[in-house]
């Protein structure tokens, strides 16, 4: 019984060498499934040397990691073999999100935590003028990829950072930034924008828009969002028009537009 073993383990490594040698395997088509705009199915295969490797031995790890340095604009990518003879690879591309542009803060606020108004006054509300050629693009990661603009509207955000192509922001700050505009944009009808321009600095988030708003990045974002739709529902009822309102405080503070006299 144990010779049997032992032959049939001889057998099935002559089959494996043999077939190694033979490299019936080889690659001989490579086929590229592109889900990006932003790089062109040639230049994708430029620079790849598949064609002849053996699948067993690609370090498909190594290939990814090629395609994704030479392209910022990829986000993932799928490897697999076909018998016989052809690799398969699937390209997908990141998203859109963000406009990301420099923002030169020369007075640093401070991060008040205690509720006053006189500390609310301290906010500034002014935002620079912007080019196409100051921007960046980011997904919805904060990775920075691009900066060909797109021909519709993303949000724009100003960050007192060194911004660079390749690079990452704070993971948990540009998740709260981006839980914060998708909830921004639902409470649209209510606000009158849809095109978010915002800057942070410190752990405040300032949008402006006709309803201007300051968010504090250390709270939790939907507390915010819900003291910021019960004050615009108010407002209406009161029909007041409201101009600022901080939300970093356990009470916002809020500024209405004066009431015009009859």
């Amino acid at each position: 019984m144990r010779f049997r073993k032992i032959y049939a383990l001889f057998l099935i490594g002559i089959l494996l060498i043999t077939i190694w040698r033979l490299n019936i395997f080889s690659v001989e088509k490579v086929v590229i499934y592109s889900y990006v705009d932003c790089v062109s199915e040639q230049d994708l295969k430029r620079g790849l040397d598949l064609l002849g490797k053996n699948p067993i031995t690609l370090n498909v790890a190594k290939v990814k990691a090629e395609l994704a340095s030479k392209h910022l604009c990829i986000k993932d990518i799928d490897i697999s073999y076909e018998f016989p003879r052809k690799l398969k690879i699937y390209v997908y591309g990141r998203k859109f999100f963000s406009k990301i542009v420099p923002l030169n803060q020369t007075n640093n606020l401070p991060d008040f935590e205690a509720s006053s108004s006189s500390e609310a006054a301290l906010l500034d509300w002014n935002f620079p003028l912007t080019l196409p050629s100051d921007m960046l693009i980011a997904d919805e990661t904060g990775f920075i990829f691009t900066s060909k603009q797109p021909n519709f509207p993303l949000p724009t955000l100003f960050l007192s950072e060194n911004l660079i192509l390749g690079k990452q922001i704070n993971k948990r700050t540009f998740g709260l930034i981006n839980q914060i505009f998708t909830e921004y944009l639902e409470l649209e009808p209510m606000l009158g924008e849809n095109n978010i321009v915002a800057k942070k600095y410190g752990n405040i988030l300032l949008i402006n828009s006709p309803v201007k708003v300051a968010f504090s990045l250390q709270r939790d974002v939907l507390r915010q969002f819900a003291s910021l739709q019960l004050i615009l529902q108010k407002a209406k009822i009161d029909s007041r028009v409201v101009e600022i309102v901080d939300l970093r405080f356990d009470k916002p503070v809020i500024e209405y537009q004066p009431k015009s006299s009859k």
